[in-house]
């Protein structure tokens, strides 16, 4: 298949082209890997050069990227010519359109014109993203997946809420297509070696998370909890990485270990060094419909972890009660915190998924699409 992929160029706090990072590096490049030819086009919302990654390092992928600054109607209007012109370049099979409600809609409505079928994948809920709060952005991100040929969106629990809130026409093809992992990277390594490449004790219990430090994630939870664990462990310590708002500032009395931002290549590092790595997630639109990426990081590196039970978390980690702990109870997340430093219990590495199977996954998916798209035509001609 010649399949075309549309995206925002940063997301998930990561820039795809600059860490080559995440679903929509990922599975773009496994696709190639495996015999489809595979171009994309990344929209970045901040300042950034064109230089794209090598062929080599993309599996093939031919990227191109945009500034979307400054914000204008100039500026949408050359993005959406652009889009038209690569489409009639490149003449896609498919095009897959992902990263928020903007790019839904405006990729639907560019391949209905160009008789292209298009599906819209949803890696999160974007009705929750800021810039869903325009006034009209909802409904039409609504009205472009009923028009869309299909969905793939990142967990069951967000399918179902396309299927419950959408209105989506009977039988609209709808697949959860979940996040994955890189197994080259993300595997066990000797704790003690890790702890030493990024600074960290040798010895000592060590706890902790990487990621979005906000309020909205949930880590004024995680550091309640902590607050209450090392008054029984006082030498527990919390390890924490990854861009923040205010709220560590009401914890400043915390012995903290605090590694700031990483490198995407430090990360397998981050969760080999500790001893009980923590997804700590609220009751929102995130939390409900989100697959965190780090959840498949942490079983590939086999360290035992404790997350909240919210969504997709939930649905994964059912048959391992003691990686769940209670929503929103800094509580319930220090008695599983501490249950899991004593047992050290971890989950099956059968439960993650490799990029090259999610991709395998979307390719049976698109291939479906376009075989009921020929059936419909078929169908036309004859009547």
């Amino acid at each position: 298949m010649r399949i075309l992929i549309a995206t925002k160029r940063q997301y998930t706090g990561r820039d795809l082209l600059d860490d080559c990072y995440g679903r929509l590096f990922e599975i773009p490049k496994a696709l190639a890997e495996q015999g489809h030819q595979v171009r994309g086009l990344a929209l970045s919302y901040r300042h950034r050069s064109n230089s794209v990654p090598s062929l080599t390092r993309t599996g093939g992928v031919h990227w191109e990227t945009m500034n979307a600054l400054p914000f204008s109607p100039i500026s949408a209007i050359r993005h959406l010519t652009r889009l038209r012109k690569i489409c009639a370049e490149f003449r896609p099979d498919i095009v897959w359109a992902s990263s928020d409600a903007w790019h839904g809609i405006a990729l639907q409505a560019i391949c209905h014109s160009l008789k292209i079928p298009c599906v819209i994948d949803l890696y999160d809920n974007y009705e929750s993203f800021g810039l869903s709060s325009a006034p009209g952005v909802i409904p039409l991100f609504r009205r472009a997946c009923r028009l869309a040929e299909g969905l793939t969106a990142v967990s069951r629990t967000l399918v179902a809420y396309l299927k419950s809130d959408y209105a989506l026409p009977t039988g609209h093809p709808v697949f959860c297509l979940g996040n994955a992992v890189d197994t080259q990277l993300f595997r066990p390594i000797d704790q003690s070696t890790a702890r030493q490449q990024l600074g960290l004790p040798v010895r000592g219990t060590l706890i902790g998370t990487a990621g979005a430090l906000d309020a909205s994630r949930g880590i004024a939870t995680l550091l309640e909890a902590y607050s209450r664990l090392i008054k029984t462990t006082p030498s527990v310590r919390l390890v924490l990485a990854g861009p923040r708002d205010n709220t560590l500032q009401d914890f400043d009395n915390l012995p903290i270990l605090d590694l700031g931002i990483m490198p995407p290549d430090r990360t397998p590092l981050f969760w080999n060094a500790l001893d009980v790595a923590i997804i700590s997630n609220k009751d929102s639109p995130f939390g409900k419909y989100c697959y965190p990426q780090k959840l498949q990081e942490i079983i590939a590196c086999q360290t035992p972890l404790v997350a909240t039970n919210i969504g997709e978390v939930n649905e994964i980690l059912r048959d391992f009660p003691q990686s769940l702990a209670e929503l929103d109870s800094p509580n319930s997340l220090a008695e599983q915190i501490t249950r899991q430093i004593q047992t050290k219990s971890v989950i099956p590495q059968r439960h993650i998924r490799s990029w090259g199977q999610r991709a395998e996954e979307l390719s049976s998916f698109l291939s479906q699409i376009l075989k009921q798209g020929r059936g419909q035509h078929r169908l036309a001609l004859q009547r």
